[in-house]
């Protein structure tokens, strides 16, 4: 993958079951990787509902597909974007459906 002046990715992503620590979402970090060896870490976190679970009055939470827009630092959107590494800790699964690079 390679994406001249990257605004923001967009990650298709689908939670598949509760965290047993009730923290109510999964933390992840995308870093965007440039081709030039900079590296833009991001923290993704409650706000992105792509994340987050909801709960359900029968047992489990409902889990759907969505996207969290994730935009990248200014001085990554000048580069060129080559890879895109995503990180989280134990305790959650999600599912990723998609990756998408908005540039412009």
């Amino acid at each position: 993958m390679t994406a001249r002046h990257p605004k923001l990715v967009a990650l298709h992503l689908t939670p598949t079951r509760d965290r047993k620590d009730k923290l109510g979402h999964t933390p992840m970090s995308l870093t965007a990787v440039m081709a030039d060896g900079r590296r833009f870490p991001v923290d993704m976190g409650p706000k992105y509902n792509a994340l987050r679970e909801w709960p359900h009055p029968y047992g489990a939470g409902l889990y759907y597909p969505q996207t969290a827009r994730v935009p990248l630092p200014a001085a990554a959107r000048r580069g060129t974007l080559v890879a895109v590494e995503l990180t989280g800790p134990r305790g959650g699964e999600v599912d990723i459906r998609g990756l998408d690079v908005v540039t412009g």
